[in-house]
């Protein structure tokens, strides 16, 4: 009896804080409206009014984002900033705003291996120049890819094998999936259906 007491009341507390974050920061007007031509990945979880949480680590630059990104049906503007710049080219420092989707479409992966392990980033925008220089170098990277329009992210998930990431992100149809093995990460982005 006492322990379920303590349960709700850490329930009651979470609803509490939940709810004055929300207020708080739509009183702000931190909060910005969903577009309206809303993709799957914006509706994949519109009827959890709970904040949607990312987490992840910059391989390069060791940054670490973790914290809400949206409330409810609403992207919070300085989360996606953070975000933004979190996952800059590290080669040139150069960043732009990245695809919402995107940001939805890590937390849909996340919730569907149900795993509390944070996200390994290594590599999220890439500026033209870097693409170009990339292309040169390695086999695989395409002229007009993803990742320099903000759309894509290549992870990997540290206790995760890559092999059950790729299935989950394919389940999801949500854009592209690359499975990359023998250099351990996933490709994830923002364009049509597509595995690789």
């Amino acid at each position: 009896m006492r322990e379920e007491s303590k349960a709700m009341n850490m329930s009651r507390r979470l609803f509490m804080k939940t709810g004055l974050i929300m207020s708080a920061t739509a009183a702000s007007g931190l909060i910005m409206p969903k577009n309206a031509s809303a993709t799957p990945a914006r509706q994949l979880f519109t009827n959890i009014n709970e904040p949607r949480l990312i987490s992840f680590r910059n391989l390069h630059t060791g940054e670490i984002f973790t914290g809400p990104y949206k409330m409810g049906d609403a992207y919070i503007p300085d989360s996606l900033k953070k975000i933004s710049y979190t996952l800059r080219d590290h080669r040139t420092g150069d960043a732009i705003d990245m695809d919402q989707d995107l940001f939805d479409y890590l937390h849909a992966l996340k919730v569907s291996v149900n795993k509390d392990n944070d996200f390994v980033v290594l590599s999220g925008y890439r500026s033209p120049k870097t693409n170009e220089m990339l292309r040169r170098k390695t086999e695989g990277v395409a002229r007009n890819s993803y990742h320099t329009k903000g759309r894509a992210v290549d992870i990997r998930m540290p206790g995760v094998d890559t092999r059950k990431l790729q299935l989950a992100a394919e389940n999801l149809r949500l854009g592209g999936v690359g499975h990359y093995i023998s250099s351990g990460f996933i490709h994830l982005d923002t364009g049509p259906i597509r595995t690789w």
